[in-house]
């Protein structure tokens, strides 16, 4: 099963807490109670410990702190000599670690390693994290870092047992509290959280918030268009096409089809498992000619047959039948509805049909042609398109006067075929920004 660091790591984190929970219980020193003589020798109880919850509360990273709270996986089972070797970092601090048994590890040990870590204060989290994969023999590392966030003066928070039903509006006496933030979260970023907190009457301890979401660092998708020159051409051609079920029995021998093409050097054919079914769709009939038709469908030998009439539709799908047995089906399906005076469309279920075919040179021209020609003489009417890359320094955003620099200068596109480099193309471009900067980029040309 694969290893789910996040699941295991809030399992982690609730041991944590309900240790601090159960240790707050025993060691809370409770005032001494006067004896009511109407209670005879009845001791008064302390209040019960209740944790409570509030969610998707909006707040803003105020500082990070150099401490933070891993998972990993290791070969080592001696938990000094993870220690020492965590030490050997420069600027390590201190470590409070431990073993943890898990159901989900990559390495199949059965346990995880899990540690508080904190360093010096001018040390770059993801440094930490490079050196502690790089020279210790921690593998999979991940979790949490601390962080100083300002909350809301007032939050509303529930009960986390459900049943209960508990409600309280907590007020902090400051809006600055502790945070387990993930580890790409920077100071100022706007981020969702959820907080935890166990309530002993009116007085509230173990407060921690936990990250939701990074606002911040949402993936933000846009979309522009975009006039540029081709910088490169990949030797591969991609095409894509409708697959009806007729059509499959004359289809075996087309990728050696294809390979046969000059310049053409491989072709692979990826077909998705198309089922012998039709629908029929039309008005409303009259009962009589419903029942005629409802009696010829269950009478022709089809796998399943389902048909109602308001409005009329209808599936016939048929098991382990030849496309040219199929196709006689449909015929007669449709001769019928017409001697039965029935206004309808019959339709295949279709699925698709798509390739990649790799080309002994960038010059597309003449293989596209011959592909096209091929496979219309099978029926199918396919787009083909080559790979290559547009050199494009900028992206702009149509929404507002922003321009967004793509690092590489350089966006993997679709193009149309019979292109050369240097060819000036417009296209549409889709592309993703995380924290204004472009991550991602797809170019389809119109």
């Amino acid at each position: 099963m694969k290893f789910d660091t996040k699941t295991i790591f809030s399992i982690f984190i609730s041991i944590l807490m309900i240790g601090s929970i159960v240790g707050f219980t025993a060691f809370y020193s409770f005032p001494d109670q006067n004896q009511n003589p109407n209670n005879g020798d009845q001791p008064v109880l302390p209040p019960t410990a209740i944790n409570f919850v509030a969610e998707d509360i909006e707040v803003r990273v105020d500082q990070m702190l150099p401490t933070m709270r891993i998972q990993a996986e290791t070969n080592e089972t001696d938990l000094a000599a993870i220690n020492s070797s965590i030490y050997a970092i420069e600027g390590i601090k201190r470590v409070n670690a431990g073993f943890e048994q898990s159901s989900y590890t990559l390495l199949g040990k059965g346990y995880v390693y899990v540690a508080e870590i904190s360093f010096d204060n001018d040390l770059n989290l993801g440094f930490v994290i490079e050196k502690l994969e790089e020279e210790t023999s921690l593998e999979y590392i991940d979790g949490y870092t601390f962080a100083l966030i300002e909350l809301p003066l007032t939050i509303e928070m529930q009960s986390e047992n459900t049943a209960l039903g508990l409600s309280k509006t907590y007020k902090f006496s400051e809006n600055i509290s502790e945070a387990l933030v993930d580890f790409d979260t920077l100071e100022s970023d706007q981020l969702t959280v959820s907080i935890t907190a166990t309530f002993i009457g009116d007085d509230a301890t173990n407060i921690m918030a936990f990250e939701e979401e990074n606002i911040t660092a949402a993936p933000v998708e846009k979309s522009t268009r975009l006039e540029a020159e081709i910088a490169s051409l990949e030797n591969t051609l991609f095409f894509e096409a409708i697959l009806p079920y007729t059509l499959i029995d004359s289809l075996f021998s087309l990728e050696e089809e294809i390979i046969a093409i000059d310049d053409v050097n491989t072709a692979s054919i990826y077909m998705t498992e198309a089922e012998a079914k039709l629908s029929i769709n039309g008005e409303e009939i009259e009962d009589a000619k419903f029942s005629e038709l409802e009696i010829f469908l269950n009478d022709i030998n089809a796998g399943a047959v389902s048909v109602e009439n308001n409005p009329l539709t209808a599936e016939v799908s048929f098991e382990e039948i030849s496309s040219n047995s199929f196709s006689e089906k449909k015929e007669l399906i449709e001769s019928t509805l017409e001697e039965l005076e029935i206004e309808a469309v019959v339709e295949e279920i279709t699925e698709l049909i798509s390739g990649e075919v790799q080309l002994e040179s960038n010059n597309s021209t003449q293989a596209a042609l011959s592909l096209i020609t091929l496979l219309k003489s099978k029926g199918l009417s396919a787009e083909i398109t080559q790979s290559g890359k547009l050199a494009v320094q900028k992206l702009s955003d149509p929404d507002s006067e922003l321009s967004y620099s793509v690092n590489t200068g350089l966006i993997q596109s679709v193009l149309k075929t019979g292109h050369s480099i240097g060819d000036t193309v417009n296209a549409n471009v889709d592309y993703v920004l995380v924290r204004g900067i472009v991550q991602s980029a797809q170019v389809i040309e119109n």
